[in-house]
């Protein structure tokens, strides 16, 4: 028996506006440089 193919659907995400995508990629970056608040600082400025 073959494995589901990817478009089979499921574990796909909704469709975002460009806000939304643009907000998420935000949260992530933050989150990534949180190590290092100078970083953040500086990107903020």
């Amino acid at each position: 028996m073959p494995p589901p193919s990817p478009s089979a659907g499921g574990n796909s995400l909704p469709q975002q506006s460009p806000r939304e995508t643009q907000a998420e990629n935000l949260r992530k970056m933050l989150v990534a440089m949180a190590e290092d608040l100078r970083v953040v600082f500086i990107k903020l400025a």
